[in-house]
């Protein structure tokens, strides 16, 4: 089951309460103006294919430094890019990094992600290239084509991240900071329940086809599992969105085929 909200996560959480159970996973604005549109350019792909880097949206609350304070109160939380605002954490043994080069050289963009969390254990080390256009797994420009957001992560990392801090399935987690939805994906395909939150209607209804999309693929289209539940938002773009409750995927054709 899954709820997305179209806008402000601070007051969404306003009917949120730490007790709930809820797990906090999320990549909020890092805050130090990132300009996601300092280099745009177009790039040979192989002769006769071009592809033109996006005019991004300039993110959300980019302009000011993130404050984690609202998100710590959870039992479990991970903050990706915390290492932008760690001052502002409580000290931890546990971080999770994302080597992003996975064996090829630096360029002049960070080497590697990290996350913040507030559960025990080791420090651990997830490697998947993710360098422009150079993108292993689902997200190969051969699969997926453009990136969908400036701050993208690949689903195969959120899962990974999942995993690592022991969100299962049954549990829910909520991203305040949805962006494309790569962790709203990751959690369709573990089956745990999501939250999702998104102030940018653009971004917004990327993460929206995206989740969807995941959470009909047929190996979790059962009939007694409502795993659509999805709720419009305060959208300054679509202030009166309906609301979707308790819609279950069609089930499989079970009909046995004709004889050869």
């Amino acid at each position: 089951m899954f709820t997305l909200h179209n806008g402000d996560c601070l007051k969404f959480m306003e009917t949120l309460q730490p007790e709930s159970g809820l797990c906090i996973v999320t990549d909020p604005p890092y805050g130090f103006n990132y300009d996601p549109n300092r280099k745009r350019n177009s790039v040979n792909v192989q002769k006769g294919l071009k592809l033109q880097d996006r005019n991004w949206q300039q993110i959300a609350g980019e302009a000011k430094e993130f404050d984690p304070s609202p998100f710590l109160p959870y039992e479990i939380v991970v903050l990706w890019g915390a290492n932008h605002y760690a001052h502002k954490l409580p000290s931890s043994k546990r971080w999770l990094i994302w080597d992003k080069r996975d064996g090829v050289a630096s360029d002049n963009q960070s080497d590697a992600e990290l996350a913040w969390c507030n559960v025990g254990g080791s420090v651990r080390l997830y490697r998947q290239l993710w360098r422009g256009i150079a993108r292993a797994g689902e997200e190969n420009i051969a699969n997926m084509g453009e990136k969908l957001h400036p701050h993208q992560k690949p689903v195969a990392l959120m899962i990974w991240t999942l995993q690592q801090v022991g969100i299962t399935e049954g549990m829910t987690v909520f991203d305040p900071y949805m962006g494309s939805g790569s962790t709203g994906v990751a959690c369709m395909r573990l089956n745990i329940n999501f939250i999702g939150c998104e102030i940018s209607p653009e971004y917004f209804a990327i993460a929206e086809s995206r989740i969807k999309q995941a959470a009909l693929q047929p190996a979790f289209s059962t009939p007694s599992n409502n795993r659509l539940h999805w709720t419009g938002g305060d959208s300054p773009a679509s202030p009166s969105q309906s609301t979707l409750e308790g819609f279950t995927a069609p089930e499989a054709d079970t009909t046995p085929p004709a004889s050869q």
